[in-house]
């Protein structure tokens, strides 16, 4: 079923529900002001949310995909001020299962690319939320100016820990203050953070947060050592704090440091200049940003990228 060229405003709950539907594609809609979500599924297979314009405020998630519904395609939404998640999947083990939907708590391949994602976690809640979600890619979105996480893999609601994630060829700007921009909890393991710009321009706190991680074994966690949770690999980073916090008590102020730890070595300093990175218009970074990737594969492939030239709202413009 197709859903197309819609303008939904002021539900009082979800400006679209999709209730154990499978094979439903929602595109090309305007979708403003509703109270509680932009877009809500619940036991749903191969949901396609495609070239949408998802506006806040509301309460909670811009997208949310919930309830152990498998497959589907998040692609080219522009998706700004909501209160928490941009984007949340959550397998929600406790919602049980409905006709095609086992119930196990899992959310598995999805694909989120090419979004545009800004202005949303004020209350709390990664622009990306992983909760239970297995094998995911999260390719060539555009995250800038988000108030808590960029992107989050961890377990609370879900059958499993977030496992399998492919972090790959993103442009991600924290707010000056924001947490750290990705953050790995809960046991999340088996994820790969490949070819992404990540620049976090608050100094109180990491640029990527690995706390809560796996346990190596019973040797190692008297040790207080952890096991990696992702492949880190071809990322270029600028930071105004430490990098990285890993396991309880380790902060890891730079990228020898984190390199040696994470075995990271094919990452590098994005050449940036600092105070555009600490300005309080972030406007001025935008711009150097779009100078520096338009011809970055990936990141300049988004549909919204010249959205950086935005004159707006901080950088970021409505249409």
């Amino acid at each position: 079923m197709l859903i197309r060229d819609l303008q939904i405003s002021g539900a009082p709950r979800a400006g679209i529900r999709v209730n154990n539907s499978h094979h439903i594609t929602l595109t090309h809609n305007r979708i403003a002001g509703n109270g509680v979500w932009g877009i809500f599924t619940n036991h749903a297979n191969n949901t396609a949310v495609l070239d949408n314009e998802i506006l806040g405020p509301a309460r909670q998630h811009g997208i949310y995909f919930s309830n152990s519904g498998d497959g589907g395609r998040i692609a080219n939404n522009y998706i700004i001020d909501f209160a928490a998640s941009g984007i949340q999947l959550n397998g929600d083990l406790n919602m049980g299962g409905a006709e095609g939907v086992p119930g196990d708590g899992i959310i598995a391949d999805v694909t989120i690319e090419h979004n545009f994602l800004a202005g949303n976690g004020a209350g709390g809640g990664a622009a990306i939320n992983l909760d239970g979600a297995r094998d995911t890619l999260v390719r060539g979105n555009i995250l800038l100016d988000n108030r808590s996480t960029s992107v989050a893999m961890f377990r609370v609601d879900g059958g499993t820990p977030t496992t399998g994630t492919r972090i790959l060829d993103n442009l991600i700007v924290g707010a000056a203050d924001s947490r750290a921009l990705l953050i790995f909890a809960n046991g999340s393991a088996r994820n790969l953070v490949q070819g992404n710009v990540l620049i976090a321009r608050n100094a109180s706190v990491p640029l990527l947060s690995v706390n809560d991680v796996a346990m190596r074994g019973p040797i190692a966690q008297l040790r207080g050592e952890y096991a990696m949770p992702a492949v880190f690999t071809a990322n270029r980073y600028a930071w105004l704090g430490p990098l990285a916090t890993y396991g309880e008590r380790e902060v890891l102020e730079d990228l020898p440091e984190w390199g040696a730890a994470a075995g990271d070595t094919d990452s590098r300093v994005l050449e940036v200049d600092r105070a555009l990175i600490q300005a309080e218009d972030p406007r001025v970074l935008h711009r150097a940003l779009y100078n520096a990737l338009r011809s970055a594969p990936g990141i300049a492939d988004n549909p919204h990228f010249d959205r950086l030239l935005a004159d707006t709202r901080g950088g970021i413009s409505r249409r």
